[in-house]
């Protein structure tokens, strides 16, 4: 954890009006094209944030935060494409656009290059905080900037990244794990339910039990940083933007399949290592140079 924030990016933010005649994403499926636009551009990072109309003060909130949201990602690397931020007017307008239906907590979808986002002020009746707002960009655009660091827009869905690595990682990013069951939680739930595999079982669990979900992922990856470094998890997305799937690009940085890791983790988990402190290191097969990325003298995400 930095000691002192770094210096705040140069930061260009432009409004621009939208033809309503424009035609709409076709990924938009029924949505109406957005009403206007914000540009913002971060450090390295381009982002295009769209409302409807009523979300004027919601866009400038998203584009004010933006920055910031910035800083935090470059320990993953930085943003191959722009962003396209959506800004949907209601939780259904969400769930339409993501194509998820019945996630009543669900406040934003990511894909490779766009984040929908439920407006933020319908989030409560006061709306959004910016520590909200940066909480939870962090951690979706996290998804951005991993599914770009791993593959190419044509491919980013065939790359197999498991649930609890793409969750745990975002998780990890936009530091939430005050919010999620800790260690001793998850063992309490595994003793509870023997025959569920919150790791392997996590899509399955998903909608019904999001807490024990993100709780694991969290807590893997943390435990995967803890044991293997910091650079392990950079290091799988670049070896999978060579051309590895998940599983090949895991195995060769951490040297188990991530099944056999998953194993490990609920392992330390059911015999209750985290009561004895930090978790022991392992060095990564792979070596692994500055920034994440998978080798010394590489420079990308």
């Amino acid at each position: 954890m930095c000691r002192r924030p770094p210096a705040r990016p140069p930061l260009r933010v432009a409004w621009l009006a939208v033809s309503v005649a424009a035609a709409g994403c076709a990924t938009l499926g029924r949505q109406a094209p957005p009403a206007g636009s914000v540009e913002v551009q971060a450090g390295g990072a381009f982002f295009v944030v769209q409302f409807q109309p009523g979300d004027e003060g919601s866009a400038r909130d998203v584009a004010k935060v933006l920055p910031r949201v910035e800083e935090r990602l470059r320990r993953w690397g930085t943003f191959r494409a722009p962003v396209t931020v959506r800004i949907q007017p209601t939780h259904e307008a969400l769930e339409e656009a993501a194509k998820r239906y019945d996630y009543a907590w669900l406040r934003a979808w990511a894909r490779f290059d766009t984040v929908d986002l439920q407006s933020p002020r319908t989030w409560s009746l006061l709306g959004a905080s910016q520590a909200q707002l940066l909480e939870l960009l962090t951690h979706e655009l996290t998804h951005c900037l991993m599914y770009q660091r791993a593959a190419d827009a044509g491919n980013w869905t065939r790359k197999g990244i498991p649930l609890w690595f793409r969750e745990g990682l975002a998780s990890v990013s936009a530091g939430q794990g005050y919010r999620r069951p800790a260690d001793e939680d998850i063992w309490r739930y595994l003793k509870a339910n023997p025959d569920k595999d919150p790791v392997a079982d996590a899509e399955d669990l998903y909608q019904t039990e999001a807490d024990v979900v993100y709780g694991t992922a969290h807590r893997a990856v943390e435990f995967l940083v803890e044991r293997y470094g910091p650079e392990a998890p950079g290091a799988v997305l670049d070896r999978m933007h060579e051309g590895s799937g998940f599983d090949a690009a895991f195995r060769s940085v951490v040297g188990l399949g991530q099944k056999a890791f998953a194993r490990e983790y609920l392992r330390y988990v059911r015999w209750e290592g985290w009561r004895g402190g930090a978790v022991a290191r392992r060095s990564p097969l792979v070596p692994v140079g500055p920034q994440g990325t998978g080798a010394a003298g590489d420079t990308r995400r």
